[in-house]
């Protein structure tokens, strides 16, 4: 006997696992194959029944068989009903099924028993004519049947077995006749036998079931362990793919990181011999003009290696000096792409020169998000201005106003009064994270301004952002007049070329410069007795003795001597040779003369020597 035929137990079923569990399914699945099983049975009663019906109206009792017929056929009916009942309100309430169950076969089993006894041509006086033979026979047919039928449950088979076997065995018993108490003996042997082959099947279906169960409930447990395998070796592919992208970005730091070094250099060799060549060739309007194109070519080859360096996330981005206009006649086609022609796009900059101190790339990223939240909030046609202007100064000192306003619609109050708030947005689900204002914002406060919405009287929006600018003095000296004595400086760099180029910018300041190609050269300097007034230093040199460690060995020699690193190295390479930006003096390659002498004096003057006045080749920039 099988799970399926027996229709007993679903897979939902099966997910159990405790002994009780399965013993209440194998319980409910012997309920269900009986009622399952009912049809079977009552078409064997109806069968059998009409039969004895006919062969007792034959012997001459038709008005009893009749009657017994339609008791059993009222019964039939009854039965039908419960089992139409079942398979439309399913097992809930399992005892009053088990009670139904058993009553239904104790009455058809009685019904058959007492009629086998009582009807008249069945008594046991007429046991040799054919009503009697043909009533035995189909008790014993429908005893087998329900033994067979119902032998998944064995109260059932017995609620009609026994009612149907017992009165005909004390019938037969009460004659006091040897004969008939053979005939009771073999009546309650055939009951006996029929019991035990419902017990035995009983036993059958009930292990069959039982290892079908488990088998359900292991297939679930391998199922749900398979499942699991899967998610994990999913995860594990993510974390795999994820690790080989951080590989890929470490990677492309690495190599940026040694790029940026040498690309670093070769900038500063050039960017210093162009100033020089500038200086020496003043009266010539051909060169300055063409000095000024490649020194403008040398800032966008360090704006480049900077924004290779921010991508592969290997240094922190440093605010510098931003020239706005030109930074903003410079993305002018850049902006004009991103606007997708949808807005014109109108640059109005001040006459004067607006110097901010600010982070290039945080501020061009300011500056197109304010693009793109324009054009997506305009329709086609509109006009889009970018306005520079100086803010007159107060007690907070300069600023320098960047205006970007547009003729599209206006700002709803309630809007405009969140607009920098992080991550609030108008827009629908999916087209914007409301970071974009908040990021301008930030990095507005962050370099020490602010940033307004505004509502134009003409209509639109402007948004402005206010960054503190920087103040321009009177240019010094030219380098070509005879320079004031600045001092002596030990110079270690590996590089000739940079070595070279710094000898000589340092040179027409007033320096007397002291070379060194490497750090055990600059640490036999220190040894001596040569008098110093700064060390500049490499912080990547090859040898033994790195720029870190030279800068140790000063300290240790010379305690007084101020000290200023250089280097193109990204953060990270610097940090493992111990240079962290936080504790040196540290100045990034590639830099201009004033860069150079302006952190030269910087570290005299926080090592308490006297500050250096020697001429610079272009004006002292100072803020508020």
């Amino acid at each position: 006997m099988t799970l399926a035929a027996a229709g007993a137990v679903s897979q939902d079923d099966t997910s159990g696992g405790s002994a009780v569990d399965i013993d209440v399914q194998i319980r409910a699945a012997r309920l269900r194959a009986v009622f399952e099983r009912l049809p079977v049975t009552l078409a064997i009663t109806t069968v059998n029944s009409a039969a004895a019906a006919f062969v007792l109206a034959a012997s001459g009792t038709g008005r009893m068989a009749w009657a017994w017929l339609a008791l059993l056929a009222g019964l039939t009916v009854l039965r039908a009903a419960l089992w139409l009942r079942f398979r439309h309100a399913g097992i809930g309430h399992a005892g009053v099924w088990l009670g139904l169950a058993l009553g239904g076969a104790f009455a058809s089993g009685l019904v058959w028993g007492l009629g086998a006894v009582l009807l008249p041509g069945t008594e046991a006086g007429a046991i040799g004519s054919t009503g009697p033979l043909v009533m035995l026979l189909l008790l014993a047919a429908m005893c087998a049947g329900a033994a067979t039928v119902h032998g998944m449950h064995v109260p059932v088979a017995l609620a009609f077995v026994l009612p149907a076997c017992l009165p005909l065995a004390v019938g037969l018993a009460a004659r006091g006749d040897t004969r008939y108490w053979l005939m009771a003996a073999a009546v309650l042997l055939f009951a006996a036998t029929m019991a035990w082959a419902a017990r035995r099947s009983a036993r059958h279906f009930g292990d069959t079931l039982r290892l079908q169960i488990e088998l359900a409930r292991r297939t679930h447990e391998l199922d749900a362990a398979n499942a699991a395998l899967r998610a994990e070796i999913e995860d594990h592919r993510a974390t795999g793919a994820t690790l080989r992208q951080a590989q890929r970005m470490e990677a492309i730091g690495q190599l940026s990181g040694g790029i940026a070094h040498d690309f670093n250099n070769v900038l500063a060799v050039i960017g210093g011999n162009l100033q020089l060549i500038g200086k020496r060739g003043e009266g010539n309007a051909d060169i300055q003009r063409l000095v000024a194109a490649a020194e403008r070519a040398t800032e966008r080859g360090a704006r480049l290696t900077a924004s290779l360096l921010s991508f592969s996330r290997e240094q922190r981005l440093r605010p510098e000096e931003v020239d706005l206009n030109a930074m903003l006649r410079e993305a002018a086609p850049m902006l004009r792409r991103t606007l997708h022609g949808r807005m014109e796009l109108a640059l109005e900059l001040a006459p004067v020169r607006l110097l901010v101190l600010a982070d290039p790339a945080q501020f061009q990223a300011a500056l197109l998000h304010l693009v793109i939240n324009a054009r997506d909030a305009s329709p086609p046609g509109r006009r889009l201005t970018i306005a520079t202007s100086l803010v007159a100064q107060d007690e907070a000192g300069a600023f320098a106003c960047v205006r970007v306003s547009d003729t599209g619609p206006d700002m709803a109050p309630e809007v405009a009064a969140r607009a920098f708030e992080p991550f609030f947005t108008t827009r629908e689900v999916g087209q914007g994270s409301g970071l974009g204002l908040s990021q301008v914002h930030g990095f507005a406060h962050q370099s020490g301004g602010t940033a307004r919405i505004e509502q134009p009287p003409e209509g639109g929006v402007a948004v402005s952002l206010l960054l503190p600018a920087l103040l321009v003095a009177e240019p010094a000296p030219a380098m070509d007049e005879a320079p004031a004595f600045a001092g002596r400086v030990l110079l270690a760099e590996d590089d000739a070329d940079v070595r070279e180029v710094l000898k000589e910018s340092l040179a027409a300041s007033g320096w007397e410069v002291t070379e060194a190609a490497d750090g055990a050269a600059a640490s036999a300097v220190l040894e001596g007795d040569v008098p110093l007034d700064i060390l500049v230093t490499d912080v990547v040199m090859p040898g033994a003795v790195s720029g870190v460690a030279l800068v140790r060995s000063a300290a240790r020699l010379r305690p007084e001597l101020p000290v200023l690193l250089i280097s193109g190295y990204p953060t990270a390479t610097l940090a493992a040779q111990g240079a962290e930006e936080a504790e040196m003096n540290l100045l990034r390659k590639p830099f201009t003369h004033t860069e150079l002498l302006a952190h030269m004096r910087q570290a005299r003057q926080a090592a308490g020597r006297r500050p250096v006045d020697g001429p610079v080749d272009q004006p002292v920039l100072f803020s508020r």
